[in-house]
């Protein structure tokens, strides 16, 4: 009998009968063995995948980055005659931001598998009919869909059996659902009044505020303090700018559109074929059946409330489409955007996404570090709340902050160093190892923090105290409760850190005890980049070895303050925060410059 084909856990793609699998990642066995389902078949295969060296990662992000550079063209194009418009390239380009970069990048790891792995005459798989097709409302939902989901990566594959392999295989009827369960809050009551506590202070804030701004702050997150300090400074000319909600316009499909969209051109190799052919169901309604209503509802939104805006300051553009739309308006009236860089590192890392946002934007606001690749990097600083007050407890116990070990990155950019088949496997061997090294006394007093996992809804994430468990045994605690880790932080007397991106930043400008563990096999950096971590590396902050790592542990556990305070490590920690983070008053006069001169 064939093996059964299988992209996904998900049980409705399990052939009846079958008795052998092949599964394209590893979570598919994973999630399996977890279920108690694995012991189903006598034959469990497992592929192996060809990006697993810098090179080859290297190749595979050129060629998506590639095909993404064709296809947005063409896209601008098709989308301009499909609603009788007439917009140029750079205003699509800053609407659609980084949504068809990620579904290209997404297609693509599935299109590779495929194409390496599945042979009709060996495999036999179910696919979805396409009755059974969903449509995402927008890209927030397209990367919650195919990213995060099983049904989304059904979809994608069902989608490429039906153009390679018509007819070939047997089908199956779903409903698209999505998982129960909502965001926990972790803003509580008690710091909500102290933000409203001053009746003053509320006046004044709602005086200000009804002062049209000349720089608008859309959905970037700077605390609460700098926020009041540039509406205070600025007499009301920097202030936060909400979008108003546009509802979906409730029409139905509009499947002409969409088949203009995904029609074929005569030079389309196979892969373009896959990837237009799944935009036909891909391609969000907000940009095709509710297109003119999104676009006009924020034109004159901005031209009503807001007319003498000239600058707006966004970061969660990158991740919000409503917001690329909504800056992509502003664009065509003449305003400008400062991007202020999100609180993590990506431009030392192979594949980073810095090379498609920049060149959309006015001015790309670092961390704080230098570039002098483009005159629109500025160095600057960030405006979110990094810090807590208090002094770390030299007498608390060692905790593991760990990372999102997601089932599938959103790009092929080393940033994701904890998503994908190859990733993830590394990242566990490496986690592993790092713990069975330590001795039993030290793992009885860590505390392991993985990534909080309260978020069904946005997150897809191999089971990380499973995949452990053997390792997790006699550790003293974990603390997978819901919220950042910054408390448990500042009560440890050592942090140890595989999460390179808030913890990390945090731990660091809060000036704790740190050891931040770097996985070479997975985090590839650039070559121009090559001695970023260097002056941490030197004084044991950055280990890349994990056994090196549990032993240096192991010999500054017990006074980790001796050891921080040292000169040279304080030399380095110096070096490598001056380098890269400013002061938050750069970027606070900044945008009070802007917000004077315009």
């Amino acid at each position: 009998m064939k093996a059964n084909f299988r992209v996904t856990p998900h049980p409705g793609a399990r052939v009846p009968g079958a008795t052998c699998l092949f599964a394209i990642d590893p979570y598919v066995v994973h999630v399996l063995e977890i279920n108690g389902e694995i012991s189903d078949y006598r034959e469990v295969v497992t592929a192996s995948r060809s990006r697993t060296t810098k090179e080859a990662f290297h190749a595979d992000h050129d060629f998506v980055r590639r095909k993404f550079n064709e296809y947005l063209p063409l896209l601008a194009d098709r989308l301009n005659e499909i609603h009788g418009t007439c917009y140029e390239l750079k205003f699509w380009r800053k609407a659609l931001a980084l949504g068809p970069l990620r579904h290209i990048s997404i297609c693509f790891d599935l299109y590779q598998a495929c194409e390496q792995n599945l042979a009709p005459q060996q495999h036999d798989c179910r696919i979805l009919s396409e009755s059974s097709f969903f449509v995402p409302r927008d890209f927030n939902e397209h990367r919650r869909f195919f990213q995060q989901s099983d049904f989304g990566q059904e979809q994608l594959f069902s989608a490429y059996c039906r153009l390679f392999y018509p007819d070939q295989f047997g089908q199956w009827n779903a409903r698209h659902e999505w998982p129960s369960g909502a965001t926990v809050s972790t803003v509580s009551r008690g710091r909500i009044w102290q933000r409203l506590v001053s009746l003053l202070r509320r006046l004044a804030r709602r005086i200000l505020r009804l002062r049209s701004p000349v720089v608008g702050i859309v959905n970037s997150y700077f605390s609460e303090a700098n926020l009041d300090k540039l509406l205070y400074r600025s007499l009301g000319k920097v202030q936060v700018v909400r979008l108003p909600s546009v509802s979906p316009s409730g029409a139905q499909y509009d499947w002409e559109k969409r088949e203009r969209l995904a029609q074929f051109e005569d030079n389309f190799d196979r892969f373009d074929k896959f990837v237009f052919t799944t935009l036909r169901y891909a391609m969000p309604r907000a940009l095709v059946e509710d297109a003119e209503q999104l676009i006009t509802a924020y034109r004159t939104f901005f031209s009503n409330q807001y007319p003498a805006m000239r600058w707006v300051v966004s970061e969660a553009w990158i991740g919000d489409m409503y917001t690329a739309v909504a800056l992509a308006v502003l664009q065509q009236s003449g305003a400008r955007h400062l991007y202020n860089e999100h609180n993590y590192f990506a431009h030392p890392f192979v594949g980073n996404n810095l090379r498609f946002l920049v060149p959309l934007v006015d001015e790309f606001a670092t961390l704080g570090w230098r570039s002098d690749q483009d005159p629109r990097i500025v160095p600057a600083a960030s405006l979110f709340g990094w810090t807590m007050p208090g002094q770390y407890d030299p007498r608390g116990r060692v905790v593991l902050v760990s990372s999102l070990p997601q089932v599938r990155a959103a790009e092929i950019n080393a940033c994701y160093g904890e998503a994908g088949p190859v990733n993830v496997p590394r990242y566990f061997q490496f986690i592993a190892m790092f713990l069975t090294t330590l001795s039993d006394a030290t793992r009885g007093e860590l505390i392991v923090r993985p990534y909080p996992t309260a978020f069904p809804r946005t997150l897809q994430a191999w089971d990380y105290k499973y995949r452990l468990r053997d390792c997790l045994a006699g550790v003293g605690k974990i603390d997978d409760s819901p919220g950042g880790a910054r408390e448990l932080m500042r009560s440890a007397r050592l942090v140890v850190l595989d999460y390179f991106s808030t913890s990390f930043i945090e731990s660091m400008l809060m000036d704790l005890p740190t050891v931040f563990l770097w996985n070479k096999n997975t985090r590839y950096l650039l070559d121009e980049h090559a001695d970023f971590f260097a002056p941490l590396q030197r004084v044991g902050i950055c280990q890349s070895d994990p056994v090196v790592a549990a032993r240096f542990v192991e010999s500054i556990k017990d006074d980790p303050a001796r050891w921080w305070h040292r000169a040279d490590t304080r030399a380095a920690r110096d070096e490598f925060i001056a380098a890269n983070f400013g002061q938050p008053s750069v970027l606070v006069e900044r945008l009070l410059r802007l917000s004077a001169s315009a």
